[in-house]
């Protein structure tokens, strides 16, 4: 069958005044973008990232998509059976936003006059509809299911192909290809679902766009429709309307799929990562029967990869275990005893699965979250804290309180709390929270702020209704201006402070427009921005800088209100208390790594100048996380602090 035509036409050029246009708004929105960038950078972004990002192995895009194991939600065994994948819902993890309905309602409305097919399902549901008739019911070829998806592009794309190829063309690859990766995820998320910068298949970084679980492959589990109404067109889009070569790359194991621009695409019959037989299970397959091959390009069915259909629809299918590379791994690839009914219901079990590290496995066993009634809140924030507090068994121990920096969670802390206990158990009761915005804290009912009097009073809360008396504040990074904003404010909460390489000469937090605040916040939870951060946080890189502090870093990246409690964030404005520092009146131990490359070492000195009665105490061969790489050197300079109050 013919597809009818129906693209929209599209205006040439006429003048070079509409190209200077279209070039100085493409300029200024990317120095605004890279102006937030920096701007989180001054807020020690760097600092508090510090445990995601991993160069201890090099990067690799394609089949596995920067893991070094198939994600945990996707690994079978012999049997795939009810309970034994743990997936976020997908109200969750596919919010639509107004943006996302109405370009949704739009492309809908173009497949539709494509296809001659209008399903009755409402949104994405009717979308998944439409596409399978098309194929399955309609018998579309390959090559006219590609074609009309194109015409979909093309006519949905308008007048911007021409703009964009005037521009792009006259402009180095990398910066261009960095400009088209820095959208993606805001014009394109209503297809696949989040995304973030990546590097690319040749590992330039910043230049790509990592989808983590494509909707349109997760919910129709079929290899055809991916291949066919996606990858090819949306690769002939960029090559033929564009005049820029782009390559996507789904993985068939993980719904993952990562987009390298500048890059040009493997041909499918060459690419060895697009299995050829249908995904096992894929239900395109048993309404085709024998037209599959002329339908899908499948080579018959038999394929080691299982559809994420049969996958998540909770039968118990046996599934051939396999040896080749394309198989789906063995469901040991967790660490040992590693079940996830032992995590608390808030943690993203799929992703805490595959976490190694015994020391961070101990804290997502054991922490949770309590209630902590808050003026500016009429219900309680719900407050991870590890281990849970018990004012009833302190005695004579001092509390100490770890405060984490920008955009972390307790679990920075998972080194550093089992030292102290082991060395300094009799005196002191050291606990780590999350303050509400950041970790794992979460509220019950919508905040139209989360600022730092938000912070400090939900802390001074906490205080006053679990921990019960004087205690010792040890802010890392920007943890740092947090405790000190606390001290100057709660002096009566506060016994001691430790600052560790912490941050509170730079004041204030621009607020970029909302369009802005997404592009910015997609940089911030990108891979590659969290591999430099990791590069700039440890002395020692090759010990510190691995795989397994990308999965614990990233774990709370994956709540559902995480990008939300950013934004406001960064609309509260942020901590303004460099004039203030000399007005701290509590004994304070300041503890700086002598290589940190995030803030360098004068700010140390500072410190020392400005608060009065402070000891400043260097951490040999550290860099901007002491209680990270030097924990054993760190407890033992808390316990002989401690001991001096």
């Amino acid at each position: 069958m013919k597809n009818p035509s129906f693209a929209l036409p599209r205006p040439r050029l006429r003048s070079k005044s509409g190209i200077s246009s279209f070039v100085l708004a493409f300029a200024a929105a990317g120095l605004v973008v890279l102006a937030v960038s920096l701007q989180f950078k001054s807020n020690t972004l760097m600092s508090s990232v510090m445990q995601r990002p991993s160069v201890a192995q090099p990067v690799r895009i394609g089949h596995r998509h920067l893991r070094s194991e198939i994600p945990s939600r996707f690994r079978v065994g012999a049997t795939v059976g009810k309970g034994q994948t743990s997936i976020q819902s997908e109200e969750d993890f596919y919010k639509e936003s107004w943006f996302d309905k109405t370009a949704l309602g739009l492309f809908r409305y173009l497949v539709q006059k494509g296809t001659g097919y209008k399903s009755n399902l409402k949104g994405y549901e009717g979308l998944k509809d439409e596409a399978k008739q098309y194929m399955v019911d309609q018998r579309a070829s390959p090559e006219e299911q590609q074609q009309m998806v194109l015409e979909v592009l093309k006519t949905i794309a308008g007048p911007f192909p021409p703009l964009y190829k005037a521009f792009m063309t006259r402009i180095p690859t990398p910066l261009a290809s960095f400009f088209t990766a820095l959208f993606t995820p805001t014009v394109f998320g209503f297809l696949v679902g989040p995304s973030a910068l990546n590097s690319t298949r040749d590992l330039r970084p910043f230049q790509g766009v990592r989808v983590e679980r494509c909707r349109f492959l997760y919910e129709t589990g079929c290899k055809g429709l991916c291949v066919n109404m996606c990858k090819i067109p949306t690769q002939r889009f960029f090559e033929e309307e564009m005049g820029f070569p782009m390559e996507m790359r789904p993985n068939f194991e993980t719904c993952e799929c990562t987009l390298s621009y500048g890059v040009a695409p493997i041909p499918l019959e060459q690419d060895s990562e697009v299995p050829k037989p249908c995904l096992t299970g894929c239900p395109s397959l048993t309404e085709l029967g024998n037209d599959s091959p002329l339908i899908c390009n499948a080579q018959g069915a038999g394929s080691p990869m299982v559809s994420p259909v049969l996958m998540m629809s909770g039968n118990d299918v046996e599934v051939p275990i396999q040896t080749s590379e394309q198989s789906i791994g063995i469901s040991n690839g967790s660490p040992p005893g590693n079940n996830n009914s032992e995590y608390p219901n808030f943690i993203p079990k799929e992703y805490a699965m595959e976490i190694e590290e015994e020391a961070c496995q101990d804290i997502l066993k054991t922490f949770d979250r309590i209630p902590v009634s808050v003026p500016f809140s009429d219900k309680p924030i719900l407050t991870p804290v590890t281990p849970i507090p018990n004012p009833n068994t302190l005695g004579e121990r001092t509390p100490m309180i770890f405060l984490h920096g920008f955009d972390s969670s307790v679990l920075e802390f998972r080194r550093i709390l089992p030292k102290i206990r082991e060395v300094a158990g009799d005196i002191l009761e050291p606990e780590a929270i999350d303050l509400l915005g950041w970790g794992f804290a979460t509220a019950e009912t919508p905040l139209s702020a989360i600022g730092p009097v938000e912070k400090r009073e939900h802390l001074y809360a906490y205080w006053k209704q679990y921990v019960k008396k004087p205690m010792i504040i040890c802010g890392a990074s920007l943890g740092g201006a947090i405790a000190i904003d606390f001290a100057i404010n709660h002096p009566d909460a506060v016994k001691g402070m430790v600052l560790m390489d912490a941050q509170a000469y730079i004041d204030g937090v621009q607020t970029p427009p909302e369009i802005f605040m997404d592009l910015g916040l997609n940089v911030l939870k990108s891979r590659p921005l969290r591999q430099i951060a990791n590069v700039q946080s440890y002395c020692d890189r090759d010990k510190y800088a691995t795989e397994d502090a990308v999965r614990i870093g990233m774990l709370h990246t994956y709540l559902p209100n995480w990008k939300e409690y950013n934004k406001k964030w960064m609309r509260g404005g942020g901590y303004s208390l460099s004039k203030r520092i000399s007005e701290v009146d509590v004994p304070t131990l300041i503890l700086w790594g002598d290589q940190d490359n995030i803030l360098g070492t004068d700010v140390a000195e500072n410190f020392k100048r400005d608060i009065p009665n402070s000891e400043l105490i260097w951490v040999p061969q550290c860099g901007h996380v002491p209680h990270l790489e030097q924990a054993e050197f760190t407890a033992e300079k808390l316990k002989a602090f401690a001991s001096s109050l």
